[in-house]
């Protein structure tokens, strides 16, 4: 024989079977008419329309009486409801219609579910509501498109409209924050002055929220802050306005994954992950978040063009570790499309020092200033970003990297028009870059980019900020064309410059250059060389150093010399070296193979023009000539060209200008 507990427990069994919406058994003791008591084997189950109806009957229910309203399952306990499965917000009265304010009755509905850890539903309608909607146990909708919940715009600015508070499932609904419409022109005085709500807020761990829509919002379109175990999958943020207006913020929350989600129609960036100081001072760094198949689109009316500070971007990483963009897109963004800062000084020096990484997986970004940019605040502090088959489409900069140690594999850059500051690798301010299989595309390459005083370039540099060192390996462009590989240093800096196997001219290099299977066609001024299994052509400039082993020396033209050398070496040491390397030319049509000069400054110092020359080659493709294949035009009677062994050809009749300058013998080839 059952016992009243048991009866009443296989009902709600029964009952839960049927679905997550029906809370009661089909069938013919399950009908839907206003007060209502059915039998469900022996039991009494009350039903009614609304929850509203209750108070006639409180009087009459005993202690564990069944309810049931549109569709939710409840028990009379202990004098109030417990709610036994989802409770539907038309259970307490919600209309949906559009048109009334179902604030009252979706409190009432949260707070039943809150209480006894149960999701609210809220089924398919337009849900008006003016105070904040906290839910901590999951809540459902019957899908974007279907269930809408909008607040009303109280004239002020408010957080979290539709507060997530606590662990559970949150899918199937659009949430509307009623921010104020957009002023007919932007100025300083409205630019932030819009009123609403931010329409999601999230502070809670072990939160799933997807297939949902959050829009109209001031601030913030979905806000996920102290966080930790957040999925967040498949929403779309439409319309976020003020100098803070965003799609996703992710702030001091920890192991947060955003899928297939979608920003658009943003006044600053569409995601954001940063860290940040609460307001008794406690600081902490956003660390494990990742962004899937995410993208950002329609930027617009930055704070900056009306006197503010922030700047619109598609993704914007700051105070931020262990973060990873796979797969995402930035369009039509005024200021930048991917954005990743290392540290920040609003944070204690210990948090923002942290070491930080950010990684960057085949994303995609086009029609912005700068397509993507790492950098920090403190070079003390470098923190770590990589850029793998990432492309910058129709950027004026491509790719920036400024205090960060960064490496860039199999990146590409297309470039359509002109552009004061192009340039596809940006670096400066003390940063640490690799660059491996980068694809460049010009369309109309700017003729600031051949300038030797201007910035535009293929790799650059910021003209009052230099790098720590640049590596260059396996660099193409469309058309075959030579990269032009440009750094404009200040002062006393100095830059490490490695290339290997890149095609590049330089019109301004100071920069030490360690070439390897590297191809320079065309240089000015640089610091120095040291180069292995490389060819120059039309090396002529200033140059400080030159060490070179097994290279190639010829020119496109023989008014000129193969190499041409303006030493500003200021020191007694010795300065240019050349092992085993070819030169190769007509000298009776054109002038020396070697020409070194020098600023009266240098004049006068011993071993400022002298050249080593070990195992080299001197080809003259021309007719037999008096020409000198090496001319010191400095200081000739103390200049010295230092010969062991090498080659010459025999219509070479003298290598240098004077018999006092030849120290050593070259072997005539037969």
């Amino acid at each position: 024989m059952k016992t009243e507990a048991s009866g009443r427990r296989e009902f709600i069994f029964r009952a839960a079977a049927v679905g997550t919406a029906l809370s009661v058994p089909l069938g013919v003791d399950a009908a839907y008419s206003q007060g209502t008591v059915r039998k469900s084997g022996g039991h009494a189950v009350m039903v009614l329309a609304s929850l509203r109806e209750l108070k006639r009957y409180r009087g009459e229910l005993a202690e564990g009486q069944l309810i049931t309203a549109q569709g939710s399952l409840f028990e009379w306990r202990g004098g109030s409801l417990a709610a036994l499965g989802p409770v539907s917000v038309e259970a307490f009265g919600a209309r949906g219609d559009g048109n009334t304010d179902d604030t009252r009755a979706i409190l009432e509905a949260v707070e039943v579910a809150n209480t006894h850890y149960k999701s609210v539903y809220f089924p398919a309608g337009h849900y008006l509501c003016t105070e904040r909607i906290a839910v901590r146990s999951g809540a459902f909708g019957d899908g974007a498109e279907h269930t809408l919940i909008r607040a009303r715009n109280r004239g002020r600015q408010d957080y979290n409209f539709f507060h997530i508070t606590g662990s559970g499932v949150y899918e199937g609904f659009t949430v509307d924050g009623a921010v104020s419409r957009d002023p007919g022109r932007w100025t300083i005085d409205n630019y932030d002055a819009f009123t609403g709500w931010n329409a999601i807020g999230i502070s809670a761990d072990d939160v799933v929220i997807r297939n949902c829509v959050a829009r109209n919002s001031w601030n913030a379109n979905l806000r996920c802050e102290l966080a930790n175990r957040v999925t967040i999958d498949n929403v779309e943020a439409i319309r976020s306005r003020g100098e803070m207006g965003d799609g996703f913020y992710i702030q001091r929350s920890h192991h947060v994954k955003l899928t297939n989600c979608r920003a658009s129609d943003h006044t600053r960036i569409g995601f954001v992950c940063e860290g940040g100081a609460s307001g008794d001072g406690f600081d902490e760094i956003a660390d494990h978040v990742s962004f899937i198949g995410c993208q950002a689109h329609y930027g617009h009316d930055q704070g900056v063009n009306n006197g503010g500070r922030e700047f619109n971007t598609g993704f914007w990483f700051e105070n931020a570790s262990q973060v990873t963009c796979s797969n995402c897109t930035a369009l039509d963004q005024e200021e930048a499309g991917f954005i990743c800062v290392g540290s920040s000084r609003v944070l204690s020096e210990d948090v923002g020092r942290a070491t930080v990484q950010f990684t960057f997986t085949d994303c995609y970004a086009r029609n912005t200033s700068r397509g993507f940019q790492g950098s920090g605040l403190e070079p003390e502090a470098l923190g770590h970003v990589s850029f793998t088959g990432c492309v910058s489409d129709g950027n004026d900069q491509g790719f920036v990297c400024q205090s960060i140690n960064a490496r860039l594999s199999n990146c590409s850059y297309y470039h359509v028009g002109g552009g004061s500051q192009s340039r596809a690798v940006s670096t400066g301010r003390e940063a640490v870059v690799a660059i491996d299989h980068f694809y460049e595309c010009w369309q109309d390459r700017p003729a600031a980019v051949h300038d030797p005083e201007q910035d535009p370039g293929s790799v650059s540099t910021f003209s009052s900020e230099s790098p720590r060192s640049v590596t260059v390996r396996h660099y193409r462009t469309q058309d075959g064309s030579p990269a032009v590989i440009k750094y404009r240093v200040p002062g006393e800096n100095t830059i490490q410059l490695s290339i290997d196997d890149t095609l590049f001219s330089s019109p301004r290099l100071m920069a030490h250059c360690t070439l390897s299977n590297a191809r320079l066609s065309g240089a000015g001024r640089i610091l120095s060389i040291r180069a292995h299994d490389s060819e120059f052509v039309d090396l002529r400039g200033e140059i400080n150093e030159i060490v070179v082993n097994n290279c190639r020396f010829s020119r496109t033209d023989d008014a000129s010399p193969l190499l041409m050398i303006h030493s500003r070496h200021d020191s007694a040491e010795p300065c240019f070296f050349m092992t085993n390397c070819r030169f190769i030319g007509d000298l009776e049509q054109g002038a020396e193979f070697i020409r070194v000069d020098s600023g009266a400054e240098v004049a006068d110092i011993p071993r400022a023009h002298d050249i080593y020359l070990t195992g080299c080659l001197f080809y003259n493709t021309g007719s037999e000539t008096d020409r000198v294949g090496v001319e010191l035009t400095r200081a000739p009677e103390s200049s010295k060209v230092l010969v062991a062994g090498g080659w010459k050809s025999p219509s070479i009749r003298t290598l240098t200008g004077c018999s006092e300058q030849l120290v050593g013998a070259m072997h005539e080839l037969a």
